[in-house]
């Protein structure tokens, strides 16, 4: 497994530092989210090698390998152009059962950026990670069907999504317990209760296969 730009899809290191910084001349943070996608055109979801016999030996270590060094060197500008947030991985629903090659990982690119982490895994299968507590922030594809015909009413579109809202507590109850148990440091849950914070999206700019989400952060 390699992964390496090409320049027909991939844009310079100056364009990304660019972008980031109109994004900061505009008053917007900047969540940095390099992507990795198949030549093929396949759902990176389904990027996974064979377990028995080989693949843990192999490809697995190969595949972390490079797509740590792939992290590291985005991180990198992530960093120096003084991104707010840094994204390490969308829907790589294959790949998340590897609890420790991500551990690995996460604490790599923790050398390189020092600001808050996340990952995006796909909608419904939050509560499948077991390393959120790795991160410091929980992200997913919330596609979530909320209406069944055209011109559903808002309130229950409402009442579909806040149905959603008790697994996703979980998801942030896990991780926290886990982190605490983990960390020496934790968070503390009352004072965020008080003065929660919500990181509320601007917009996504994709810039071949990557993604700066420009946000503001509110407090309710």
């Amino acid at each position: 497994t390699r992964i390496c730009p090409d320049y027909r899809y991939t844009v310079t290191d100056k364009d990304i530092t660019s972008a980031v910084n109109r994004l900061h001349a505009l008053g917007l943070k900047v969540c940095m989210k390099p992507m990795v996608n198949s030549a093929d055109g396949v759902w990176r979801a389904y990027i996974g090698f064979p377990e028995k016999d080989w693949g843990e030996q192999t490809e697995w270590t190969e595949w972390f390998s490079n797509y740590t060094a792939f992290l590291c060197h985005y991180a990198e500008i992530a960093e120096e152009t003084g991104c707010e947030m840094f994204c390490i991985g969308c829907e790589m629903l294959g790949t998340e059962h590897k609890v420790d090659f991500w551990r690995k990982t996460i604490a790599e690119v923790r050398k390189v950026y020092h600001g808050p982490l996340v990952y995006n895994t796909n909608h419904g299968k939050e509560l499948g990670v077991k390393w959120w507590d790795a991160v410091d922030y929980i992200g997913t594809s919330a596609y979530y069907r909320v209406a069944d015909v055209p011109g559903e009413s808002m309130e229950n579109m409402i009442s579909r999504w806040d149905a959603q809202k008790e697994r996703l507590a979980e998801a942030e109850a896990r991780r926290r317990r886990i982190a605490a148990r983990h960390r020496a440091r934790e968070r503390s849950a009352a004072a965020e209760a008080k003065t929660p914070k919500v990181e509320w999206p601007v917009f996504a700019l994709r810039i071949g296969r990557f993604q700066l989400v420009g946000f503001r952060t509110v407090r309710l």
